[in-house]
């Protein structure tokens, strides 16, 4: 049996025993601002001018409630640590059902650990959803926020198309604040890189967040709007500077700036097939009670696992995820994955990136296969450079530890 009919026969047989580990509220799709690149404006998914799917704009706290029993009387919730995202459009303009949605999970599933994260777009903070961050213990959040003001303004305005970077600051300044008190566990900067990201550069955009009192940078790369896409060449460059400079760092014990540096050493040093956690440990749940694999996902009707109304079974639900798992495919379903030298120490790969970009899942561009391909390439070399030197050795764990203990790791 070849490489890529193991994989999809393994996947298939971990369908039946899916194990929900994560749980994303897409509690709304209204939005205070207007981003160019916005996916849900996206021409393949096109949230924004669907009517059905507007028609019900705002989740209501029976549907959160009615989806965690759901999975809970089905046995799919993990039985020892559990995720719950919030996410939109612009979950801040709704802090009751973001408050809800906390009381919600703590009340069902006291027995576990809970981590609890909400994404935003930093730009309207009313005291209302200041005060229900207070409340949340542990919480996380990603601000979505695209580097220096020059960049970033002329990627994400207001609805007016008014630029939003320094109201965007003063309120990363107000989480900051709070998690010094410790209301807040950590801050993620959410960076959409663009052709405009690399004329400041990624090096610079990373430091600049950190130094603005990010805990973690997350980049990606944006999505279905080919105006705005980087120049490829450029992007290579930008990535492999950036993973040189953060392997620079830990020689010298200090922590790596942002999280796809820990993601490449661990994928090196733990090699296996690892494949999207979307519909296998991850489901997205919408305010009409539709149920997807993630968040990525939404609107597209050929994902849906279901609807909260219409779910009846256990054995119902794993059959729809066990048909939109092969819709999803995986990675070695694309011959470059599997004839590749290094399909076993690749990050997990977004899957819903490649539908939003006009693709098939499992079809990933060159270009990202190329960067990944230097990026493993250059973390062989540095770990066999560790193996000849117990000094510099001890300085990276050093490194990593750090970054564990000082807010890099998710939980």
């Amino acid at each position: 049996m070849i490489e890529s009919e193991r994989s999809l026969t393994a996947f298939e047989r971990t369908s039946s025993t899916v194990l929900i580990k994560k749980v994303v509220f897409v509690i709304t799709y209204l939005c205070n601002m207007r981003c160019t690149y916005c996916y849900y404006g996206n021409e393949n998914l096109n949230i924004l001018s669907n009517k059905a799917i507007l028609g019900k704009t705002v989740m209501s706290c029976e549907v959160v409630e009615k989806s965690l029993h759901l999975f809970e009387n089905m046995g799919l919730l993990a039985r020892d640590v559990l995720y719950f995202h919030i996410f939109g459009g612009e979950p801040s303009m709704f802090p009751e059902i973001i408050y809800c949605i906390h009381k919600k999970v703590n009340q069902l599933t006291k027995s576990r650990k809970i981590a609890l994260s909400i994404s935003t777009n930093g730009y309207y903070f009313s005291k209302k959803f200041l005060e229900v961050l207070g409340k949340i213990e542990n919480v996380e959040v990603t601000v979505s926020i695209d580097g220096p003001q020059v960049v970033h303004d002329n990627q994400r305005k207001d609805i007016l198309g008014n630029p939003t970077f320094d109201r965007i600051v003063s309120n990363v300044k107000k989480l900051v604040k709070m998690r010094v008190n410790n209301k807040i566990r950590r801050i993620v900067a959410e960076v959409t890189v663009t052709k405009h990201t690399l004329e400041s550069g990624l090096l610079r955009t990373v430091e600049f967040l950190r130094n603005l009192g990010f805990d973690d940078v997350v980049l990606h790369v944006v999505e279905g709007v080919n105006e705005l896409k980087p120049d490829v060449s450029m992007y290579f460059r930008n990535k492999i500077e950036l993973l040189k400079v953060e392997l620079e760092r830990l020689l010298s014990s200090e922590p790596p700036l942002y999280s796809g540096t820990v993601s490449l050493i661990r994928a090196v040093l733990n090699p296996s097939i690892r494949q999207c956690d979307a519909g296998r440990s991850l489901v997205a749940v919408t305010p009409e009670g539709d149920i997807y694999p993630c968040q990525g996902f939404v609107g597209l009707e050929e994902f849906r696992i279901g609807n909260l109304e219409d779910l009846n079974s256990r054995e119902e639900f794993l059959r729809n995820v066990q048909r939109v798992l092969r819709r999803m495919g995986n990675k070695l379903m694309d011959p470059r994955c599997a004839g590749c030298a290094f399909v076993r120490e690749c990050p997990k790969i977004c899957l819903a990136s490649n539908v939003l970009d006009g693709r098939d899942p499992y079809q990933f561009s060159d270009e990202y296969c190329d960067v990944i391909r230097k990026e493993v390439e250059i973390i062989h070399g540095f770990l066999k450079r560790l193996s000849n030197n117990v000094g510099e050795r001890r300085k990276v764990v050093e490194g990593m530890r750090r970054w564990a203990s000082g807010g890099g790791s998710s939980l």
